[in-house]
Parts: C-alpha cells; structure tokens; sequence
C-alpha cells in the first residue's frame, strides 16, 4: 500500500513537471514568435523608410534641376560621364 502511494505522488509529481515543461514552452514559443513578428515590422518599416528616401531623392533631384535652369538658363547635366582630359588621364593611370 505504501508502495502503491508512493508510486501515485511520482506520477502526480511527474504530470506537474510535465505541465510546468509544457507551458514554459509555449511561453517561449510565443516569444520566438513575437520577436519574429517584431523583426518582420521592422524590416517592412526599413523597405518604406527607403521607398521613401528613393522618392525624396528624386524629388530633390528634381528641385535641383529646377533651380539649375533657373539660374543658369541651361539644362543640367543628366549625370552622364564627361569625357575630359582629366578624366582621360586618370583612366590611364588605372590601366
């Protein structure tokens, strides 16, 4: 009988263990899952905050282009490569 008991308080003992176990492990379960929650927000923010700056920039660029014609009565270069003698010779000293 005292065997018996005995046997009764280690499988109770064990089925509090196991609850305890398996609660600590949804608790970190639900973690992992916010903290992934919470990098995929900030990686969604990052792509808007560059999507942003993209459009800023352009809006800049265009600002600029508008003051360039408005002082100098020209269009602004695009940004494409001028081919001057200085730039030729800095080539060749990189070939």
């Amino acid at each position: 009988s005292k065997l018996k008991e005995k046997r009764k308080k280690a499988q109770e003992e064990n089925t509090k263990k196991k609850l305890h176990m398996k609660e600590e492990q949804k608790q970190k379960t639900l973690k992992g899952m916010k903290r992934k929650n919470n990098e995929l927000e900030a990686d969604v923010m990052m792509k808007k905050a560059v999507l942003e700056s993209n459009q800023t920039g352009a809006q800049e660029d265009d600002d600029d282009a508008a003051w360039y014609r408005q002082e100098v009565g020209e269009e602004p270069d695009t940004g494409k490569l001028r081919c001057t003698f200085y730039t030729l010779h800095l080539l060749d000293k990189f070939q």
